[in-house]
């Protein structure tokens, strides 16, 4: 039959064919009405035109089968375990099956494929090599499964029509471009696979999701419907994308496609935007472009199996930003509130989120510093209608700058061992140093020694740069210094007791006429007039001396005539150094023994009066009492 044009019409359901040829069956048309036929392996069968199935018969293919028309597969069985190539359009509507390993080939130039049940293949080839006039194109009026590689070859593409293509847990997409691509002419359809482990490029849909935790089994369903939002269109591809463990925030998603996808003339940049309402409504998501016909995100979150369906608008960054006021760009000092701003966009609300569980309202809200703020990005989210925006700003919480000081004062006057110790109140560690040049010590507690009296100024720096400075004073503690006592004075001969006070240690100098020179109260016999230095110690080592002067006379007779007549000789009674003692005693008595005068402490001022007025010339009677061991008495005359 080799090289003939004929057409087989097999009417009978007991008929069997058996095609077992090394060469090429070549058939007008096949139309099986209800017999049995095989192509068995290593034939090679061609129909130039259609094949129809009638009547529930059986076509089973175990070689190659070319059908350059359509395949009517209206009721019976229809099996592939080789290889069938067709050219036209594609009907099965009863048991249509293609085995583990076969290949099913649509190369024509516009086919449709439909049926009432869904249509399984293993390998499913659409395309060739060769560029058609019209470009390929396969349409779907039927949900089709691929279980191996739907392979894509050649120019042109199918177009969903609103129906699915399951990739199911092994199938993959392959050789997509963007010539020969799934595009969507009507709306809802879409290709998708399950429950993957692998999350890079998952079948080939171009979707892959980056993170360093397990997630489990992904689902993702690849569509190309249009969105509209608030800033425009979307492109034409979306991903719905759920896994069995939750999605944390280091996963990062990789959105791939064609800029032949883009709705409108391709503007700057495009930005993510997520929606968990199949697309009612769109948040923007923080991503960027990685390169030509690649987006990331940063990050993304789900809930264990909560389904996010993912598409990219054109980025409008002027319409949305988030900034944060602060002394330092980015960071927010224990001395400041945090001040957050967004963009001002007409008839929106504003809702603002970000670490540890930190919420706000408004377009600028202002909140005091306190430790429940955490560094991280704060988002800001505006809804306008139906659409949502979103922007954020990454800001650094400081852990704060304020401390504790504890002063040691000088201990003795002129010294420098006054310490300032100063400890993070956050309990981590600062920057601290003494004044704006100082040398900086980092640690929790830092302790500065060896310091004089006076002012200080503390600097405490944080990682991020605050500040907090304090004025710190280092004073000298109260000086207890020694006493001598006060100067005296005793006849030559006698005996004294030095009083000294104040301190915890004497020490005499010098020792001559002391019979302990390191007590506080030594008895000095000094033979002449001396000048005694006490130095003296306090318990914590400060030092200090003072002096006391012993003058040493001889003990001498009063004038013996007072004549108070005004011309200047001995108008007064002169008892040479009785100044020296001033707890000397002085008493004057007439020759009856009545005391005229007396005086503690006499100054060489009395005048011969008595307290009558002026005595009369006579002769007196004094005694002088020095101390308790020099006593001096005699008479005295008056004489005017």
């Amino acid at each position: 039959m080799s090289n003939k044009k004929i057409k087989y019409k097999l009417a009978c359901c007991f008929i069997m064919l058996f095609f077992q040829m090394s060469g090429q069956n070549i058939f007008a048309q096949l139309i099986n009405n209800g017999a049995k036929i095989v192509v068995k392996q290593g034939a090679t069968i061609s129909s130039s035109s259609r094949v129809d199935n009638r009547n529930n018969g059986t076509i089973t293919n175990d070689g190659t089968l070319l059908i350059k028309g359509s395949l009517n597969h209206f009721s019976g069985t229809f099996t592939n375990n080789k290889e069938v190539t067709l050219l036209g359009n594609l009907l099965a509507n009863s048991t249509f099956t293609n085995s583990q390993n076969s290949a099913f080939r649509l190369t024509g130039n516009l086919q449709q494929v439909a049926g009432t049940n869904l249509l399984s293949f293993w390998d499913l080839f659409v395309g060739t090599p060769f560029v058609s006039p019209t470009g390929q194109k396969v349409g779907l009026n039927q949900n089709i499964a691929v279980r191996n590689q739907l392979n894509l070859v050649g120019l042109g593409y199918i177009n969903l029509n609103g129906k699915f293509i399951d990739l199911g847990t092994t199938g993959s997409l392959v050789g997509e471009n963007s010539n020969n691509r799934i595009r969507e002419e009507a709306k809802g359809g879409y290709i998708q696979a399950t429950r993957r482990t692998n999350p890079f490029n998952i079948a080939g849909l171009g979707l892959s999701l980056q993170s360093d935790n397990n997630l489990g089994e992904i689902t993702v369903r690849r569509g190309h419907d249009l969105f509209v939002g608030v800033i425009g269109n979307s492109m034409k591809r979306y991903f719905d994308v759920t896994a069995s463990n939750a999605i944390t925030p280091t996963t990062k998603l990789l959105f791939q496609y064609f800029n032949e996808e883009i709705s409108q003339t391709p503007k700057a940049a495009f930005a993510l935007s997520n929606s968990q309402d199949e697309g009612k409504t769109w948040t923007e998501t923080q991503s960027y472009s990685d390169v030509d016909g690649r987006l990331l995100s940063v990050p993304i979150v789900a809930n264990a199996q909560q389904a996010n369906r993912w598409t990219a608008f054109e980025q409008n960054t002027a319409q949305l930003q988030a900034t944060l006021k602060s002394s330092i760009a980015g960071v927010v000092c224990s001395s400041e509130k945090l001040q957050l701003e967004a963009t001002d966009i007409a008839g929106a609300t504003y809702t603002w989120s970000g670490p540890n569980g930190f919420k706000a309202t408004g377009r600028t809200p202002v909140i005091d510093f306190s430790p429940n703020l955490k560094s991280g990005d704060y988002v800001v989210t505006a809804n306008i209608s139906s659409s949502v925006l979103t922007a954020s700003v990454s800001v650094k919480i400081s852990s704060g700058t304020d401390f504790d000081v504890v002063v040691k004062d000088v201990l003795c006057q002129n010294n420098k061992d006054g310490t300032i110790k100063v400890t993070s109140k956050s309990g981590l560690p600062l920057s601290f140093k003494i004044g704006a040049n100082g040398t900086p010590q980092i640690g929790v507690s830092v302790e500065f020694a060896n310091l004089a009296q006076g002012d200080y100024t503390i600097f405490a720096t944080d990682d991020l740069g605050c500040q907090t400075t304090k004025m710190v004073s280092v004073k000298e503690q109260t000086q207890i210094l020694v006493d001598a006592g006060k100067d005296v004075a005793i006849i030559k001969g006698s005996s004294v007791q030095l009083q000294a006070s104040g301190v915890t240690t004497y020490r005499w100098e010098p020792a001559i006429g002391l019979d302990n020179p390191n007590i506080a109260n030594p008895i000095a016999t000094p033979d002449i007039t001396t000048l005694y230095k006490v130095f003296g110690s306090t318990a914590q080592g400060c030092e200090s001396s003072d002096e006391v002067l012993v003058t040493v006379t001889s003990m001498t007779m009063p004038d013996r005539v007072l004549s108070p007549n005004g011309d200047g000789i001995n108008d007064l009674w002169v008892i040479k150094d009785i100044n020296l003692f001033p707890n000397s005693e002085v008493s004057i008595s007439d020759r009856r023994g009545i005391i005229v005068f007396s005086a503690t402490g006499y100054q060489n001022n009395w005048d011969g009066k008595g307290d009558n007025g002026p005595l009369p010339d006579a002769t007196y009677y004094f005694v002088v009492k020095f101390d308790e061991t020099n006593i001096v008495k005699g008479t005295l005359t008056i004489i005017r």
